[in-house]
């Protein structure tokens, strides 16, 4: 195996013949003043012919999906391995990008919520879990204790057809004797006679499945016969015991509120995804809306002033005088400033809707209604502004998402948290053995990429942030640890100063980082002007301005004392 990558001859840009060996499974830092090349022989030559060797090395067809990056101006360089750049440039400009899906830590955050989340009603904040026969024997036994008579039944709603055609001859046909009709007990063969109780549409009745005592030799029996009426009464059974009735459900149903809830797929924990993303924000976790403070930019100014300023022009002249009328029916005072106004005088004000006067807001809605009239919809975009969805609290996902929990924690709340804090929490986590066996490897990698993260210094940012709005130091950073995350092997990582707006304190667990990187068999060079990264570095390249950029000095750690940065001349 080749322990050296060779560079002979690099004229690419401001470099005149740059000759360069590092070798390779090991850190190299490239450091020089302004303008010397380190970029150019970096990123323009090593990391450019790295990746382009890769890209000429895989099939036609595949080669056509991938950009093609141009011949660096060398004589010769061999050694490389394929290539990954991570520079400091944050290229996300989607506002459906966040740390948590550009790291993947909310794909696996998505499966382990649909494995081993339980399901907590909002309204009731009762569990909700799906019966089975088993659980419906033990609820039975305790509500009515054993030797108890109970009968097991479907619930049916009646059709207009039905009730007209005759309700009870399909269900003889199927073998069945008994029903439960306004709270009576009938025998189908004389539902059709005098004075038997008759349904009407859209009523419904308990059909009987069968009579069983509540004695321990029973229970396979009444085991079987909730299971048919589970199959028969589309996953509800009615159990009877004299005059009561308690319905139990195989679906995921809240006992307190008959909330019915779907089952959790990962697609329901995806802001991304129609199937979770918040109905009123479309997964944005914002909306577009009426700003009070554009509507009312000076609240020093009175309503005679113009305090609501998109009836300050002539245009509207009519609607302001309406205002002032409205005003002092109210008796609010119309030349106090805005501020001075009680919140129920302002409310008014904004939000009334009488026949003599129409609130701003309710008059802006309107008008933006009007969308075939272009110039209504840009006047009203300028008192507009993003809001925070109230539907979802700013979650972007719908409120059956939000209703499933792992270790006390919805999903949205866990995004919230901040890295460090995430990593306790997903640390701390008690299951049980089944969910641990359901769980898999899903845990194990959202705890790794948590760790990462912190590792790199980041752990004071949250899941939920935009990656927009992330530095080009945080943007590499991030990148750095999914490439710890991603295990790779043999490879070539340039990095261009990843130390850039980090805390002292935390360079060093960067190191470690960039370290563990070299000790999963890579090779990592970074151009790089903190000591401590320098001091920490197995190779390094000096490169200098001028006719210095004609070659690179360089020396190895423990050979040479003056592999530190000289002073500038």
């Amino acid at each position: 195996m080749i322990e050296t990558i060779r560079i002979r001859g690099a004229r690419q840009h401001n470099l005149k013949g740059c000759d360069v060996d590092l070798p390779r499974g090991s850190l190299t830092a490239v450091s020089g003043v302004s303008g010397s090349g380190k970029s150019s022989l970096v990123f323009d030559t090593l990391y450019a012919e790295g990746q382009r060797t890769y890209v000429e090395s895989l099939s036609t067809y595949a080669r056509q999906f991938l950009e093609r990056m141009p011949k660096p101006d060398v004589d010769w360089i061999d050694g490389i391995s394929p290539a990954i750049a991570i520079e400091q440039r944050n290229a996300a400009r989607s506002g459906r990008s966040t740390v948590g899906t550009v790291t993947e830590i909310n794909d696996y955050l998505r499966v382990l919520f649909a494995r081993i989340g339980r399901i907590v009603c909002p309204d009731c904040r009762e569990a909700v879990v799906p019966e089975t026969p088993a659980t419906v024997w033990r609820e039975t036994c305790k509500q009515w204790g054993a030797d108890a008579t109970a009968m097991v039944a479907y619930p049916q709603e009646i059709s207009s057809d039905s009730s007209r055609s005759g309700w009870a001859e399909p269900l003889l046909a199927q073998g069945y004797r008994r029903a439960v009709v306004g709270g009576a007990l009938v025998r189908l063969d004389e539902a059709a006679e005098p004075g038997a109780p008759r349904p009407r549409a859209g009523d419904v009745v308990d059909v009987v499945v069968d009579a069983v005592t509540l004695a321990a030799g029973q229970k396979s029996r009444f085991a079987e016969a909730v299971e048919l009426a589970l199959r028969q009464g589309g996953g509800w059974v009615a159990v009877r015991c004299g005059d009561e009735r308690r319905a139990y459900s195989s679906r995921l149903v809240c006992n307190g509120c008959r909330r019915e809830f779907p089952a959790p797929t990962p697609h329901l924990f995806s802001f991304n995804s129609p199937q979770g993303a918040c109905p009123a924000c479309n997964g944005f976790g914002n909306r577009l809306e009426f700003d009070e403070e554009k509507i009312v930019p000076d609240d020093t100014l009175s309503l005679l002033d113009g305090a609501v300023r998109p009836w300050r022009t002539p245009a509207f002249a009519r609607a302001h005088a309406a205002l002032i009328r409205f005003a002092r029916r109210r008796g609010i005072p119309a030349d106090a400033p805005w501020r001075k106004l009680t919140r129920a005088q302002q409310r008014e004000v904004l939000e009334a809707q009488e026949a003599a006067y129409t609130g701003i807001l309710p008059f802006l809605e309107e008008m933006r209604r009007e969308m075939k009239k272009g110039h209504h919809r840009f006047f009203t975009r300028r008192f507009m502004g993003d809001s925070l969805c109230r539907a979802c609290g700013g979650s972007r996902l719908r409120g059956e998402a939000l209703a499933v929990r792992v270790g006390q924690l919805d999903i949205g709340s866990l995004g919230r948290l901040s890295l460090g804090e995430a990593l306790q929490r997903m640390e701390g986590l008690r299951l049980s053995r089944a969910d641990v066996a359901a769980a898999g490897d899903v845990l194990d990698e959202v705890r790794n990429r948590l760790r990462f993260l912190n590792r790199v210094g980041l752990d004071y940012l949250t899941l939920d942030r935009l990656t927009r709005s992330l530095s080009g130091g945080e943007a590499q950073r991030i990148h750095l640890a999914n490439a710890l995350g991603s295990r790779l092997t043999d490879t070539l990582y340039v990095l261009d100063e990843p130390t850039a707006g980090l805390h002292a304190a935390d360079v060093e667990r960067l190191i470690g980082t960039l370290r563990d990187l070299v000790e999963g068999g890579n090779t990592v060079v970074v151009v790089e002007h903190d000591l401590a990264v320098l001091r920490a570095a197995e190779h390094f390249i000096e490169l200098g301005r001028g006719r210095a950029a004609t070659a690179a000095r360089s020396s190895s750690r423990g050979r040479s004392p003056t592999c530190w940065p000289r002073a500038r001349r």
